[in-house]
């Protein structure tokens, strides 16, 4: 078993609200889930 985790920082990634940083984490969590384990997928 694994899992996949999407990192998101709000000062880094200039979004606008905190609803905008969840769906930029979910975005790299599934961006993540297709590059495969133990990778590390683009910001």
């Amino acid at each position: 078993m694994y899992a996949s985790i999407g990192i998101a920082h709000l000062p880094d990634n200039q979004v606008s609200d905190g609803a905008a940083l969840v769906e930029l984490a979910d975005q790299r969590m599934c961006l993540a889930k297709q590059v495969g384990r133990n990778r590390l997928a683009g910001r």
